[in-house]
């Protein structure tokens, strides 16, 4: 297997970074400075760090770095849908560039209605344009968000309510605001390697981050990943597929000509910096910055040898309830698609598009469209004893709704309609449970996501209702030393799948295209962390 072979490369070079922070840290590091623990302090909301910060001027959700570390994946796109409530992101198969940079909704309102900042300054967005089977992201153009490492993130802030009165229109769905670690002192590597339950999908990350002194008044803080990922086939044989298969067609791949998946990432290294420094009298200098680098080959639509092209093979109990109105008029989004007719090629073919006899439809953005979205937060948290342990019990939950209230029907039909309004879960809840006792810590999450609207291909003649869905997930870790802790974990541990489409002959497509929590199945994992003071 490919990624085994890295880890020759990659351990070795993981180890000698260790050694050389080891070494360096040998020095004593602020020696005049004081050992009490000083407030964090949230860059938007209030100074408190509880999982829902209530008392701020504005509801803001705190997330801790370390929640992003105890679950299956990497991804962070896939790590925030499992702790933030009103956060879809969907695996996006056979979806362009948006496969490779996933469109996620926050509120149920698109990628660019979320502003995301990094230390509290704005994140650019990404060179990607949602373009195939993204519903409301339909158009859109979001910040990358798996370019951050988790390993690097000290907490992500949440702005739940008010965030367009302070930061303006493309705040309209909220703030995200992903904190790094300013540590100046310390080394931790984190190495976790998983495969779904089918056998396919393996996966290898290796995470580190350390920091370093920056004169007595400062502090360097560098994290890194490497990851890669097998890809994944739940795929059935297309009906014309096998219609040539039957009449003799060799050349036809199989068992699946057109293939549904996650995609094959290979060389996904991300490096973060942050780095700062006390200038005395109020004033500091900082800066940090990334590079990033990852190549993913996903599948590509099947075309039929007799129609078009061939056949391709493409790349204290705290609770906090939050409700939300929000309007968003003459929106920039996609139209329907509109069929060409055979006068329409030519009148392109005319006016210099020389591929046009290629197209079968075309749509354009238009701003013809006003949406008005509204829902509930719910965010519960507790800490409590059980016999000699303590544990801490969340519960997260979403209630939405979306309504295309205005807009032209010659533009938005019928189903590009349902995508934007029921393209996404209506309801959805997370509960975790955390137990720690001596040497030994557990995890157990449920995960509900209720009932959305789903057009494989963009098709409303094969659109169908997914069922509700109940997912969980379970880790246990063990702490060998003071330094080396190791860990095993089931995402959606009973294997649970979202509805079949009943229509999957069509495409090939055995399971909803948007399922909000990917439909791969079961998944394992082992995981090592090695933390050095």
């Amino acid at each position: 297997m490919k990624i085994i072979n890295r880890l020759i490369l990659i351990i070795p070079a993981a180890l000698l970074v260790f050694f050389l922070t080891d070494t360096a840290q040998a020095q004593p590091v602020n020696q005049g400075q004081s050992t009490e623990a000083v407030e964090e302090i949230l860059v938007v909301g209030s100074r408190r760090r509880d999982r829902s910060a209530d008392d701020s001027p504005v509801p803001v959700d705190v997330i801790d770095g370390d929640d992003f570390l105890t679950q299956g994946d990497s991804d962070l796109d896939s790590l925030l849908a499992a702790l933030v409530p009103s956060y879809n992101v969907a695996q996006e198969p056979i979806s362009d560039a948006a496969t490779f940079i996933r469109p996620a909704t926050l509120r149920s309102l698109p990628p660019d209605a979320t502003l995301v900042l990094v230390n509290g300054k704005r994140r650019h967005r990404a060179a990607v344009i949602a373009l195939l089977g993204a519903g409301i992201s339909g158009g859109s153009q979001g910040p990358d968000l798996s370019v951050i490492p988790a390993i690097a993130l000290d907490r992500l802030e949440v702005l739940r309510d008010g965030a367009s009165a302070q930061y303006g229109s493309d705040a309209i769905a909220g703030i995200m605001n992903f904190v790094l670690k300013e540590d100046n002192q310390g080394f931790a590597l984190d190495a976790k390697y998983g495969n779904h339950y089918e056998g396919d999908g393996d996966a290898i990350t290796i995470a580190g981050n350390a920091g370093f002194a920056l004169t007595d008044a400062g502090f360097a803080n560098i994290s890194f990943e490497f990851k890669e990922s097998d890809p994944t086939s739940r795929s059935a044989q297309r009906g014309d597929a096998q219609s040539l298969i039957n009449a003799g067609n060799s050349h036809v791949r199989q068992p699946a000509a057109q293939i549904w998946g996650a995609p094959e990432i290979s060389d996904d290294f991300k490096v973060f910096g942050n780095f700062g420094i006390d200038l005395g009298n109020g004033s500091e200098a900082y800066m940090f910055g990334n590079w990033a680098e990852r190549q993913v080959e996903g599948g590509f639509y099947y075309r039929n040898p007799h129609t078009r092209g061939g056949v391709f093979r493409g790349p204290v109990l705290d609770a906090n309830r939050n409700e939300v109105f929000i309007r968003n008029s003459d929106r920039i989004s996609f139209t329907s698609r509109f069929d060409l007719t055979p006068e329409d090629t030519q009148s392109l073919l005319a006016a210099g598009v020389s591929d046009a006899s290629s197209f079968a439809s075309v749509r354009f953005f238009s701003n013809q469209q006003t949406v008005k979205a509204s829902g509930i937060d719910l965010v519960t948290s507790a800490p409590f004893e059980i016999g000699s342990g303590d544990s801490t019990f969340t519960f997260v939950a979403n209630w939405s709704d979306v309504e295309l209230s205005d807009f032209n029907p010659e533009f938005t039909d019928e189903n590009r309609k349902l995508q934007i309004e029921r393209g996404r879960p209506d309801m959805r809840f997370t509960t975790t449970w955390t137990h720690r006792v001596g040497v030994w810590r557990f995890m157990s999450r449920v995960r509900n996501y209720g009932e959305y609207y789903d057009a494989p291909t963009n098709d409303e003649t094969v659109a169908f209702y997914p069922q509700p869905s109940t997912v969980f997930d379970f880790e246990a870790g063990y702490e060998v030393n003071e330094s080396l802790s190791i860990m095993t974990g089931l995402q959606n541990a009973f294997d649970e799948y979202p509805s079949t489409n009943p229509h999957g002959e069509v495409a090939g497509l055995i399971y909803p295209e948007q399922s909000p929590f990917s439909f791969n199945g079961g998944f394992y994992y082992l995981r090592a962390t090695w933390n050095a003071i």
